[in-house]
């Protein structure tokens, strides 16, 4: 079921990280009007130190500006129960990290042009940015700073979009002890040497990281990843790239230059702009004739995740839930990699489940930001296949107390009438139950006429 918070209705959980989740959901309006967004929400532990809020904050702010087809694009800067949120535009497709996982598992590797489709795109998202001017004209200096397979977005209609812009710059600015959390673990690999170094970076910087997106799809390995994170920073600084071609021979050379252009160690070595690296690689498409456009893209989307776009156009979309206090624990679906759906759920609420899937373990209800429930095998527990309910009061209450126990029947005694006889009219007599009542408001008229009588005799009254 979708869980309101604020205006917007959160209907699953996409992802968790070391900083935020992120929910799809919907945002209802004005005479059936709807649209779907992106809900990223700052994990609450992270909402108390002030230094990062406000750097989150200011990133925001100016990633809010921009507007450009291959930027995700930001609706709403928000608070919300004491958290910040971001609520962004709805990208119906999946990162390259997933593309590549899903491309491996089907053989379905895609071609150099539409790599190099991709990454066109990508640069030209990046030379907007890069360009960007303030109110009074100067340059915004933005810089993405985590150009990585994860913030790199394919839809299904064969568009692209970078997502994070300038969020990625403030996570950088973390403390080492949350850096070492996970907050940038796996990034390293995608890092410029410059940034490797803690030293002054500018544009040239997204461009190297572009670069080794360009040459991993091209050669389907990768680039500068050791088995410790201080090789793979070491491999950055120290060991140049060698030639696509050298690693997949089936790449034409004239590729070469223009990969290793964007790869130079020294920032002045690179092109000068994402727009002269997007120059380069739209001149190579043009000359060997491959297909690289939209169309070709989106094909290939269709074709490689059809399976689980069939499961999504037969899956209803959620409906809305009781009402829910403002600070109590969100419990909502969870969407897995594999494209089903888990739910976190209170104590003692039956979990439906149908076919081999695992059964949900959940001790208590997991408030956001705590880690997904845990995995029990099915046939280790049983399944009631029956969802109670909700309650009134909304989900944030107990769904189901401890065994009922049967009650004795209470024994009634029936109250006996009897017939009375004054004058002539029948009437029943007064129940045990409401005597002391009638004999309490005859009391109460013998003193009202005795101080009516006294008042009469002192007085004179008539």
């Amino acid at each position: 079921m979708a869980v309101p918070f604020g205006k917007y209705l959160l209907e699953s959980k996409l992802a968790e990280g070391g900083m935020a989740e992120i929910f799809l959901a919907r945002q209802p309006g004005f005479e059936g009007f709807e649209r779907q967004v992106v809900v990223k929400r700052l994990l609450p532990e992270l909402s108390t130190e002030h230094d990062f809020v406000r750097m989150f904050l200011n990133e925001a702010r100016l990633a809010a500006r921009l507007n450009h087809p291959h930027i995700v694009q930001i609706y709403e800067l928000g608070q919300e129960e004491g958290a910040y949120f971001l609520a962004m535009e709805y990208i119906r497709g999946e990162d390259l990290r997933s593309l590549a996982q899903q491309a491996d598992a089907m053989g379905m590797r895609p071609s150099p042009g539409l790599v190099c489709r991709i990454i066109c795109e990508v640069l030209s998202g990046l030379h907007y940015a890069h360009t960007r001017t303030g109110p009074d004209g100067k340059p915004l200096g933005l810089v993405h700073r985590d150009i990585s397979p994860q913030n790199i977005l394919v839809t299904y209609d064969g568009t692209v979009k970078i997502i994070d812009f300038g969020i990625a710059k403030a996570t950088q600015r973390q403390s080492s002890d949350q850096t070492q959390a996970g907050l940038l673990k796996g990034k390293y690999a995608y890092m410029s040497p410059e940034q490797t170094r803690g030293g002054q970076i500018d544009a040239r910087s997204d461009i190297f990281s572009a670069g080794i997106l360009l040459w991993e799809l091209l050669t389907w390995k990768r680039l500068f990843k050791r088995s410790t994170d201080l090789a793979t920073l070491v491999a950055i600084s120290d060991e140049p790239a060698p030639p696509p071609s050298h690693v997949n021979p089936d790449l034409p050379p004239e590729l070469d230059p223009i990969v290793l252009g964007a790869l130079a160690v020294h920032p002045d070595d690179r092109y000068p702009s994402a727009q002269a690296f997007q120059t380069a690689l739209e001149e190579f498409i043009a000359a060997h004739g491959l297909t690289a456009d939209t169309r070709a893209l989106r094909q290939y989307m269709h074709e490689l995740f059809r399976d689980k776009l069939a499961q999504e156009a037969s899956t209803p979309r959620p409906a809305l839930s009781q009402p829910r206090r403002p600070g109590s624990p969100l419990t909502m679906p969870l969407q897995t990699l594999d494209g089903t759906r888990r739910r976190q759920t209170p104590p003692g609420q039956a979990v439906a489940v149908q076919g081999p899937q695992p059964v949900l373990d959940t001790p208590r209800p997991e408030p956001m930001g705590l880690s997904p429930p845990r995995l029990l095998p099915s046939a280790e527990t049983p399944v009631n296949t029956r969802t109670p309910a909700l309650p009134e009061g909304g989900p944030h209450r107990e769904l189901h107390g401890p065994p009922e126990v049967p009650r004795p029947p209470v024994e009634t005694q029936e109250v006996e009438t009897q017939e009375v006889e004054t004058q002539g009219v029948e009437t029943q007599q007064e129940p045990p139950a409401r005597r002391p009542v009638v004999l309490a408001a005859a009391t109460g008229l013998v003193l009202g006429l005795v101080v009516v009588l006294v008042l009469q005799s002192l007085f004179g009254f008539p």
